[in-house]
Parts: structure tokens; sequence; C-alpha cells
């Protein structure tokens, strides 16, 4: 599997499963499936490497699945660590307040985008594997 943004190659290893969030849902990637490509919405990527998963907020992009690879194609992706949970709650509550007191239709649909965000970005930093793996710490 690799994750590739404009900046930089976010993720390139094995992965036993890679799960990404589509339009439609949820979509389960396992070795040997069939060419196919998807467009991304905001959403978490899981990866199972081992008996691990793995998360990261992948924001829109594509994915490409040939047989044994995954690549995914995306403006931005954070790892949970690189996210503070705190910060991402604090952001959500202050949109939906100023979401209900708007009368503008553009600010709240700007708004709506920035929640989606936040929402990923709390989704991603709650629970599970938070700090770097080890195998990370030796890149």
């Amino acid at each position: 599997m690799r994750v590739i943004t404009p900046h930089e190659v976010k993720y390139e290893g094995d992965a036993n499963m890679v799960s990404v969030h589509c339009h439609d849902g949820d979509i389960g990637i396992l070795p040997g499936h069939d060419r196919y490509s998807v467009l991304l919405e905001y959403g978490a990527l899981r990866y199972y490497q081992n008996r691990e998963i793995y998360r990261m907020a992948v924001f829109g992009g594509i994915a490409d699945i040939t047989g044994d690879t995954v690549t995914v194609l995306t403006t931005e992706a954070i790892w949970p660590w690189e996210i503070s949970h705190a910060h991402a709650q604090a952001e959500r509550e202050r949109l939906e307040r100023r979401m209900l007191e708007s009368d503008d239709d553009m600010e709240i649909q700007r708004d709506q985008v920035l929640l989606r965000r936040a929402l990923v970005h709390i989704e991603v930093s709650s629970g599970g594997l938070i700090s770097k793996p080890d195998w990370m710490e030796r890149e």
C-alpha cells in the first residue's frame, strides 16, 4: 500500500487489508482484489498489518487498486499523532455554534466542510494506536 500526497509519500509498506471511505460508504480491499479505482471522501483510511490496525485521516482523492497494490493519491493525509484531539473537539463545537447563528448559505456550506474535517480528525485521533509504532521510528 502507498499513500501519496502532493508533498510526500505518507506511507509505503505492507498491509493485510485496507479500508477507505468512499461516497457510498467504506470499501475493504484484500490482496488479489480486482482492478478498481474509487473516489475518496473525507474519512479514515484504515490498514491492517499483522494484528495491528493503523489509521490516518484522508481528505479526498483516489484509491487505485491493482491486485496486491493499493495506491491512494490524496491532497492530505494525517496520522493520529499529528492531530490534537482537544483542538478538533473545540473546532467542532465552534463550527456547530457558528452554523446555528449564521444566515449566510455560503458561510454555512464552508463551515460544513470544515466541520467534516474536524469530525474526521476526532474519529482518527480517538482511541487505539495514537503514538508512532516502533517500525516508524526506524525510518
